[in-house]
């Protein structure tokens, strides 16, 4: 057949002719792979002989296209100025369904879709006779060019979901998964095939991160520890050094600090001006943190202009494997600024710098980049995109456990003399016990600032160990709060994991079986509110124990569950600790006296130790003498902790699949959730308020009570229409529950302290929540005050120091009948009940702090 002869309109009507089988045809083939999905493999199969049709298709196509254009150019179609104004719309029409119909042929499509076919011309894409050349090729130019960042497209025609929206749910999926960068290849090579073709799911997983945006906030670097030298990206091993092997190669991950600290501000900006508001109203603050303490105290008068963003660094290490004692050490940091509630979130933590190697880092050769970054950071105004305010970054301090912070501070460790960060304590080597012993002392000499720095100066210039000083400290080059005062020495390894817990096993050790037994069983049933991760275990677990654990064991199980298997001395001794750390635990406001008392308790018990325990003077012991300072300086021990950093460096340390190269899975996998974060909807927080709404049936036995309160409160006679009934509260950020809330499990999340007036509290259990005339109240059953639990004590020889306090937190109650209206936002704090330890009373403690991450 000799195409010439044909007529532009005859070969436009054969061209929509063709469109119309093939959508037939599509329709066909979308019901065909419909009945297929049932059958996996028979679906699969489909597929492929869709796929293997389509291709053929196209080959003959693209066969047959070049003949058609030769006999009908389109430059020819386009300046032909001979024919009618009718005829040239309608060759321009045809012309443009076949120059649309020979791209979708060829596979250049943008979105692959035949509706694209037939375009209207009246539409912007067609254009006049004099300018169709120019704009065909500025059409393929935009199609070269353009990127599949730019436009979210839909996933295939016959869905409504997009590109990006389908990606991002995949990621999200793999990473909760913990699948591998093999498998999540190979699923999404799977996932890809079971889509129609053509479909725009990327074809692997580096297209797919490409795609979504993922950033590399990671440089690398590779050094040699015995030289120091920075390896090339092709070398494995040093050159310099001939005995040089793989546990001699360390690698370096500085990150993008600006990049990181962006990400967190904008997603948290509107909570850090409000805080920030608190933060200025300092006298009208009801809650105790870092922000209300003198150090910061100190920053805000030495920066009175500055709009500050203060960072509190965090160093500490993991071992990654046993058999090779291959290590991770991070660095990151938390932003001040930002409430307590959000501030310890994995999230809202940034890492600033890792380090993986077989040996303790140089950390003067590992942070040395960083802080050069940080410190040019803190030179110019930190700008957000979006966010309307301009910061000024500071450096608050670094927070760590003791051998960590030794490395920080450029200081001998608890093994030598001189290692308090604080004090000139020296310590004596007790042959006996093998190992330092650090005695009390009624007024040591406390290091200041001034000597700080000339001991530290002494100590590098002379290379030689002077009062503890090996020489100075990294971080002096970016802290805005002078040394020792910016390092800040943590409770949770100090107090929970090292003290604390030795001295429960000594104390479980002289203990017979069967007491230990009941102790064990009583422990285990202890039931707490529903937002505690973490009970208490058994202490015949004590090898595996967690520092959250022995947290609620000190705060709140040690006293009411060992007390009738110690003496009266030995209770009230370890009441001493207990009660001195609850004391500058809790958040509550700040005042003078809390310090003062808490200092007494400490002190005491550091110096009556040897009476009780042999031997366990240990240098963490006497860092409680300085818990006062803390206090006072940066917050209470709510605040100053790091169970945050402790849960973050765990979460990095299980970002990892395989034997090999884990330093470019932490990598790749903290790049991936910094996207997902800025995606997800962790951060929407519910408004205060009542919530889970239902019916209060008559046969309830507070319904009549209900009934009369509404007569009181509003006066009206239609309370079904007036009064609503419901089973939560969420108060202050707090959620609460009532007794008719049937979910709660195991928890008691209902028995609350609440006040009455000004300065009053009493306790209870909410019976119900419920509205009237806008207004939220509580049905609470009070309970009732027998005695001060101070006087199980009177024989101890410390009752006296402990009356005042230990009456503070434990109180013992009885049940009553009573009821008592309150408004919702009277009720205060949660209560942890132990039972069966007074009969039939009650002994119950007010839970210390609702910030500490659990």
């Amino acid at each position: 057949m000799n195409l010439s002869l044909f007529s532009i309109d005859d070969f436009a009507a054969e061209t929509i002719r063709e469109r119309e089988n093939r959508l037939e045809k599509r329709r066909v083939n979308y019901q065909r792979r419909k009945y297929l999905s049932s059958d996996i493999n028979g679906f699969k199969k489909g597929c492929k002989h869709v796929r293997r049709q389509a291709v053929e298709q196209n080959l003959a196509r693209n066969n047959r296209y070049p003949q058609c254009t030769d006999a009908f150019p389109i430059k020819l179609l386009t300046t032909n100025k001979q024919k009618s104004s009718t005829e040239d719309s309608k060759q321009e029409w045809n012309r443009e369904i076949f120059n649309s119909d020979f791209e979708v042929f060829q596979g250049e499509s943008l979105d692959g879709r035949d509706d694209a076919l037939l375009r209207s011309p009246k539409s912007p894409s067609s254009s006049s006779n004099n300018d169709s050349s120019d704009s065909v090729s500025s059409e393929d130019e935009n199609r070269t060019t353009f990127s599949i960042d730019q436009e979210d497209r839909e996933l295939h025609s016959f869905t409504s979901l997009t590109v990006n929206g389908v990606a991002l749910r995949f990621l999200q999926l793999l990473r909760q998964s913990q699948i591998s960068k093999k498998e999540s290849e190979q699923f999404l090579s799977f996932f890809k095939s079971l889509l129609p073709v053509p479909n725009q799911m990327p074809k692997d997983m580096n297209s797919l991160l490409k795609h979504l945006g993922v950033n590399n906030y990671f440089n690398k670097r590779t050094i040699c520890v015995i030289c120091e030298k920075e390896l090339s990206r092709n070398e494995s091993l040093c050159s310099r050094c001939p005995h040089a092997e793989k546990k001699h190669v360390a690698f370096i991950f500085d990150t993008d600090l600006h990049g990181l600290l962006s990400s967190i501000i904008l997603r948290l900006s509107s909570d850090i001006e409000q805080y920030k508001k608190r933060i200025s109203n300092r006298y009208l603050q009801t809650k105790y943190d870092i922000p209300f303490a003198k150090a910061y105290e100190h920053l805000l008068q030495k920066f009175p202009v500055n709009n500050l963003l203060t960072l509190l660094l965090h160093v500490d290490s993991v071992g990654l494997t046993k058999s090779t004692k291959q290590k991770l050490w991070i660095c990151d940091a938390s932003i001040l600024e930002i409430p307590p509630k959000l501030r310890y979130c994995r999230s809202n933590i940034f890492l600033i710098s890792m380090y993986i190697g077989y040996s303790d880092p140089n950390v003067k050769l590992w942070l040395k980049s960083s802080f050069s970054a940080i410190s040019l950071l803190k030179q110019t105004d930190l700008q957000v995109p979006d966010v309307q305010q301009v910061f000024r970054l500071k450096v608050y301090g670094c927070i760590a456990d003791c051998p960590a912070l030794k490395v920080m501070a450029n200081m001998i460790g608890h093994t030598g003399y001189y290692p308090c960060f604080y004090c000139h304590i020296k310590g004596t080597h007790v042959r006996e016990a093998k190992k330092r012993q650090y005695e009390f002392q009624t007024a040591p000499m406390n290091r200041t600032v001034n000597s700080f720095e000339l001991n530290s100066k002494a100590a590098e210039e002379n290379n030689q160990n002077v009062f503890g000083h090996l020489g100075t400290s990294i971080l002096d080059e970016i802290v805005d709060i002078p040394l020792p005062h910016a390092l800040i020495i943590d409770y949770s390894h100090v107090t929970l994991l090292r003290h604390f817990r030795t001295i429960t096993i000594t104390i479980v050790s002289s203990l017979e079986p069967s007491k230990r037994k009941k102790i064990d069983d009583a422990l285990r049933k202890q039931i707490f509110p529903h937002f505690f991760h973490r009970k208490m275990k058994g202490i015949e677990d004590f090898s595996f124990i967690k520092a959250t654990e022995l947290k609620n064991l000190l705060l709140y199980g040690f006293i009411p569950h060992f007390m009738h298997y110690l003496t009266i001395d030995q209770l009230a001794f370890v009441s001493l600790l207990i009660i001195g750390i609850r004391l500058i635990h809790a958040d509550d406001n700040f005042t003078n006296s809390t310090s003062i008392t808490a200092n007494e308790l400490l002190c005491r018990y550091y110096s009556d130790h040897h009476m009780y325990f042999l031997h366990h003077a240990n240098f963490v012991l006497h860092l409680h003498q300085h818990f006062r300072q803390i206090y006072e300086y940066h917050g209470p021990l709510s605040s100053v902790n790091t169970f945050a950093q402790e849960d973050f460096i765990g979460y990095i340390k299980r970002n990892r699949n395989g034997t090999t190269s884990f330093e470019n899975l932490f990598a790749h996998y903290y790049n991936i959730d910094v996207l997902l974060k800025r995606f997800s909807n962790n951060d929407a927080r519910l408004l205060n308020g009542p919530l889970d709404l239902f019916p209060m049936n008559k046969e309830e036995p507070f319904f009549l009570e209900l009934l009369n309160y509404h007569r009181d409160i509003c006066g009206c006679n239609n309370y079904q229409g007036c009064v609503k009934t419901y089973r939560r509260c969420l108060i202050r950020q707090k959620m609460f529950h009532s007794l008719q809330y049937v979910k709660r499990k195991r928890t008691n999340s209902y028995s609350v302290q609440y006040e009455i007036r000004s300065g009053l509290k009493e306790f209870g259990i909410i019976e119900v929540f419920f509205q009237c005339k806008g207004n939220t109240y509580a049905l609470i059953k009070n309970f009732q005050v027998t005695n001060a639990f101070s006087d199980h004590f009177q024989g101890s020889r410390y009752y006296d120091l402990l009356k005042r306090s230990i009456d503070k937190f434990y109180f013992v109650v009885k049940r009553t009948n009573n009821g008592r209206l309150i408004s919702a936002e009277k009720v205060e704090k949660h209560l942890v009940i132990f039972e069966d330890i007074f009969g039939k009373a009650l002994l119950i403690t007010p839970i210390s702090s609702m910030t500490e991450h659990d």
